[in-house]
């Protein structure tokens, strides 16, 4: 029960208006000026002011703790509201305000004692936390260690005793990765997105814990007969398996689109099992990735390795069903690196590190398991501008579309000059499905088949390179996108000489021309300022480890004869060697972080001494006093920062703007790269939605930067609100499970995804049906057109009866396209009835007449072909060329699927092949 819930609940049992002061109190706990109250920030303490005055049971009440029990038991297991209610009504009843506020902390699981169960646990027993580990039973701990002076001798992990699986450590840095393990070869796993688990079996009985120790067994299965993964496993084990433990991961398989669904849907799978049997769409698989205990013989003190090979004799692996998680082993920080851009290749989570040599300690976050998520990646480069100039064909689900863009940089022309553009690197990851499809089909006419022996003149690229663009398009019609990456290598790949490491496209620069590209000077003004950010990143995480070991160090030596020093950048501005010159930021305290300054052409000391110059403090980490965090980019300490939540983070030209104004200026959103829901409320109350003061009189510098973020604004919402409507109408279930199928399965072939990224009108009505936005404002509607709204379900007496293309569309939705009853603007084919000879010329010149007199040249954004283009499809198992089934007139011949058929056979019966 969270906070919000338990609030509401009490608001209905003390019968309060929601828009009471006290109502809105407890429901806005966290901020003062809704509260009034002195323990704002605390709920139970909120909730003891609230009904302090309200409450009858005054001294001591007459519940027992069994009572309370008994009472927290029972809401633990009932989901009814109005059981819940009950609940808390007894409580408010019979309990006094001060226990109703320890109740309160106990359902929220936050005591606020300032100790841990560690710290319990130590008192009881030296032996307690051990045990506790391997049972997860505190009563079982309090039997078994009823004396601090008797130790227990059997601490091992049980058959049917749940136990705390171990952890693997976070780290942020890759170089220390080999340090850390400790062994020359480490394994390298894929850090799955799913629901930790542990499946206990002894004598053909299945029992199932989470990670804390929540029962699944019902859900999952005892016994062959019951349960939604135990049927279909059981008789994946060896058969002299008498007694085994298995840690591993749950996730929840899609029979129908051949994919592991996002975290969060195991439920479901297992509900759809229990009702359908092997009919369910969705169901459960155990990916297994260590064991513990083997036929009452505990293993824990085995290695990795060891037990990894227990793991392939037991059991025998059964496709999305039961399955053994695979590592890779690795050496080098740079396997580690590549192993992690595979990841984001994939746009999975990142990867988890384990030493071969490691034995099994329940509860364990330390050093011989660690994780390494992509969020690496993010802190080591700026992002850049590139010119799409290629684009290169993919595989498996990607088959015949694009699936990469090959990306160029601009030369240093001289000024009136064309420069040519240099490959520079290819980006296929970070796309949704519509960005890839839009940057595919934009200036679809003017892609052309790339030939290495005849590169055009404005194309630099080495003749011998591997990577060769299928298609090319010329710079005046390509795109312009962002894209970030971990960093610069050299290469002889690509013409610029260098390439981008796990390139990763952001979004399209819809605001920049060419003259935006990035050119090969600031190429090599990007390399060194990476070089740099990648050398101040590990310098900074390598102060966090030497701090550690200058802490223990001091504690054998003294600390004079052992300093370290860190490099002047890292370091803070010695105050008592600093004038002070002025008041200007007294009382204000301020936290620089290494690489402010760098885009205003300054550095963090200079930030510092100006600070103290003019009567402020500058720390090197924040405290309780600390009014902003100055940083110019989102590094991963400052990321830290930002999900804290605790403090403003401030551009490093704000302090020189306050400096240059002679004054302490108000904190402006174009200052923020960060802004807490404090200031953010402060703004509401100051700055309209452009960012224009109530009250400040505008500045000529800041009126170019006020009027951009206006035209901007205005014009990505002038560009997206039709898109968005008809997105929100038709297209969102299918986008979402193609984004899935793109971003984690793009290399399984699924007949059941094969059209999911069409939306096909079939032409089997009397009239053609179209939008309002398909035909110029100054033409009227041609003969056997209809215009209706797209969401205009069309009449029974329009619909051609009996029509093939009834069979079509069954076929089509079925492997997952969307079939619409009227062109828009997101339609993304027309498909005629090649059966309907007589007819065909005139539906298609019908169809053209509509897209060429189309006021937003929609022609280019859709096919029109025949019916014979979806059997083709079918049978190849990928998309077909449209062009080659599309119906085009010529002289009065009719080309269907590649045929010509002249009108006047096609009117006598016969055919005449042209």
């Amino acid at each position: 029960m969270k906070d919000k819930v338990l609030a509401k609940t009490y608001v209905e049992v003390l019968g309060l208006s929601m828009n009471s002061p006290d109502a809105e109190g407890l429901i806005n706990w966290r901020n003062p000026g809704k509260t009034g109250k002195t323990m704002a920030g605390d709920f139970p303490g909120v909730l003891h002011q609230v009904i302090a005055g309200r409450s009858n049971v005054l001294g001591r009440s007459n519940v027992t703790v069994a009572d309370i029990n008994d009472k927290l038991d029972w809401l633990n297991v009932t989901d009814d509201r109005g059981e819940r209610r009950d609940i808390i009504r007894y409580f408010f009843l019979n309990c006094t305000p001060m226990e109703q506020m320890w109740i309160a902390r106990m359902i929220l699981k936050d005591l606020k004692l300032g100790i841990s169960e560690n710290t319990v646990l130590g008192l009881w027993h030296p032996d307690a936390l051990e045990h506790f580990n391997v049972t997860s039973d505190l009563a079982k701990v309090t039997h078994d260690l009823p004396d601090p002076k008797l130790s227990l001798t059997n601490k091992e992990i049980r058959i049917n005793g749940v136990f705390k699986p171990m952890k693997a450590k976070s780290v942020e840095n890759p170089h220390d990765i080999p340090r850390i393990i400790g062994n020359t070869t480490f394994w390298v796993e894929t850090k799955l997105d799913g629901e930790r688990i542990q499946m206990h079996l002894q004598g053909g009985k299945f029992k199932w814990w989470s990670r804390n120790a929540t029962p699944y067994t019902s859900m999952y299965g005892a016994d062959p007969s019951h349960g939604s993964l135990v049927p279909y496993i059981y008789e994946q084990f060896d058969p002299k398996v008498h007694s085994v433990i298995l840690d591993g991961e749950l996730l929840a398989f899609n029979t129908e689109s051949g994919l592991y669904e996002a975290f969060g849907s195991l439920k479901t799978a297992s509900n759809e099992v229990l009702q359908k049997g092997v009919n369910a769409k969705l169901h459960p698989c155990f990916v297994v990735f260590d064991i513990v205990y083997l036929n009452n013989q505990s293993l824990v003190d085995q290695t990795l390795k060891d037990r990894r090979a227990y793991l392939h004799r037991i059991i025998k692996e059964k496709e999305t069903f039961l399955e053994i998680l695979p590592h890779e082993e690795a050496s080098t920080v740079e396997d580690v690196i590549n192993h992690l851009g595979q990841r984001i290749d994939r746009s999975e989570e990142g990867i988890i590190i384990k030493n071969p040599a490691s034995v099994y300690t329940p509860n364990l976050r330390g050093d011989a398991w660690l994780k390494l998520k992509a969020d690496y990646v993010d802190t080591l480069g700026d992002d850049v501008d590139l010119l799409i100039v290629g684009g290169l064909f993919g595989e498996g689900r990607r088959g015949g579309r694009l699936s990469h863009f090959m990306c160029a940089i601009a030369e240093d022309a001289k000024p009136g000059e064309t420069p040519r553009f240099i490959s520079f690197c290819k980006v296929g990851s970070g796309f949704k499905i519509k960005e890839m499809d839009e940057l595919s089909r934009y200036r679809e006419g003017f892609w052309r088949p790339y030939d290495p022996r005849r590169p055009p003149p404005w194309f630099v690229h080495p003749s011998n390179s591997k990577e060769k663009p299928d298609l090319i398009i010329s710079p005046e019609h390509g795109r312009i996108i962002q894209v970030r990456a971990a960093e610069v290598n050299k290469t002889e790949t690509y013409g610029a000489g260098w390439t981008l490491r796990f390139p990763r496209f952001i979004k399209v620069r819809h605001d920049k021309g060419l003259d935006g590209v990035m050119t090969v000077s600031q190429l090599h003004d990007y390399i060194r300022q990476t070089s740099e950010r990648k050398s101040q990143l590990l310098a900074e995480m390598d102060m966090k480890v030497q701090e550690k070991k200058r802490k223990k160090a001091a504690v054998r030596r003294t600390a004079a004869a052992h300093a370290w020093k860190v490099a002047v950048d890292f370091l803070g501005v010695d105050a008592s060697q600093i004038t002070k010159t002025s008041d200007l930021f007294n009382n204000i305290e301020v936290c620089v972080v290494p690489g402010a300054g760098e885009t205003i052409g300054r550095d963090k000391h200079a930030i510092e001494t100006a600070i103290v110059e003019h009567g402020g403090t500058a720390v090197q980490n924040p405290t309780k006093d600390t009014t902003m965090i100055i940083a110019d980019q989102l590094s991963l300490k400052v990321s830290n920062f930002k999900r804290s939540g605790q403090y403003d983070i401030v551009q490093s030209r704000y302090i020189f703007d306050c400096l240059a104004a002679n004054e302490v200026l108000p904190l402006n959103p174009r200052y923020m790269l960060y802004t807490t829901e404090a200031t953010k409320e402060k703004f509401k109350e100051s700055i309209d939605k452009w960012g224009d003061s109530y009250t400040e009189d505008l500045r000529t510098s800041t009126m170019k930067e006020l009027f951009s973020n206006m035209d901007i604004d205005a014009l990505n919402k002038k560009r997206q609100r039709k898109a968005d409507a008809t997105t929100e109408r038709n297209g969102t279930p299918s986008d979402n499970i193609a984004e899935i199928e793109e971003r984690y399965f793009s290399m399984i072939a699924h007949e059941g995804s094969l059209f999911r990224r069409a939306k096909v009108y079939l032409d089997r009505f009397h009239n053609i049906r179209i939008t309002r936005d398909l035909l110029s404002n100054d033409l009227p509607a041609p003969q056997g057109v209809t215009i209706v709204n797209a969401d205009e379900p069309p009449l029974p007496h329009e619909a051609i009866q009996d029509t093939a293309l009834d069979v079509v569309a069954l076929k089509l939705r079925a492997r997952g396209a969307v079939i619409a009853d009227v062109i828009s603007s997101d339609t993304t084919h027309v498909i005629l009835d090649s059966g309907q000879s007589q007819d065909l010329p005139r539906r298609t010149r019908l169809v053209k007449h509509i897209l060429n007199t189309s006021p937003r040249g929609l022609h280019r954004r859709f096919y029109v072909v025949v019916n014979s283009w979806v059997t083709q499809a079918i049978d190849l198992g990928r998309l077909p060329d449209e062009k080659d089934f599309e119906p085009v007139l010529r002289d009065e011949i009719v080309t269907i699927g590649g045929v010509g058929v002249s009108k006047e056979s096609l009117k006598r019966g016969t055919s005449h092949i042209s």
